[in-house]
């Protein structure tokens, strides 16, 4: 008998691994997406009542974001929604794009009064300070790139603006300065910034 090679022998695996079909992605996921509906926030609720705010007109002084086991204005839902409208071109399935439309259509009108409220009291707590005053790349630098996709980029364009300067090389802080000094971006001797 001669010797086969491993490269043409099928594995006897319990999970097939297999080209996936195009239909058997799409399927898995329109799953995620039902499942991360339900699971998102995607409205706001005032903080010392609970009730959510039905009437944006009406944005109370203290609001929380409605129940999820995600925080929709974060590194990671950043990323998600980059995702989501990725899928909703490749399936042709508008669904993932309305999911991303939904939570951005709120965060642009959450953005404008959060900065005006912001201008009147430098002490004012919201969940979308960190996107209005941003301070920490992760809690910004992917969102922002989803807000620019989002189809609300010119409503979004002040903020992604205020992102982007952030971010900006000549502003020190696409280096990250922790957990290591040594991550922090170091000026050459020609005055171009490097990371050490």
């Amino acid at each position: 008998m001669p010797a086969s090679r491993c490269s043409t022998c099928t594995p006897d695996y319990d999970f097939p691994y297999v080209i996936p079909a195009r239909e058997d992605v799409t399927e898995k996921l329109v799953r995620i997406l039902d499942y991360l509906e339900g699971a998102t926030a995607d409205g706001i609720a005032d903080a010392a009542t609970g009730e959510r705010v039905t009437d944006m007109r009406r944005i109370p002084a203290r609001f929380v974001f409605t129940q999820g086991d995600f925080r929709p204005y974060s590194y990671e839902w950043g990323v998600t929604y980059s995702g989501m409208l990725q899928a909703a071109r490749a399936t042709g399935n508008g669904a993932f794009a309305d999911y991303v439309a939904r939570r951005m259509e709120l965060l642009a009108q959450l953005l404008s009064v959060a900065d005006a409220r912001l201008r009147k009291d430098a002490a004012w707590e919201s969940p979308v300070n960190e996107i209005v005053r941003p301070r920490v790349l992760d809690h910004c630098g992917a969102l922002c790139a989803a807000m620019m996709r989002s189809g609300q980029s010119e409503t979004l364009k002040p903020y992604t603006d205020r992102i982007l300067h952030f971010s900006s090389p000549t502003n020190s802080t696409v280096c990250r300065t922790a957990p290591w000094p040594a991550t922090s971006p170091m000026k050459t001797s020609s005055g171009s910034m490097t990371s050490t």
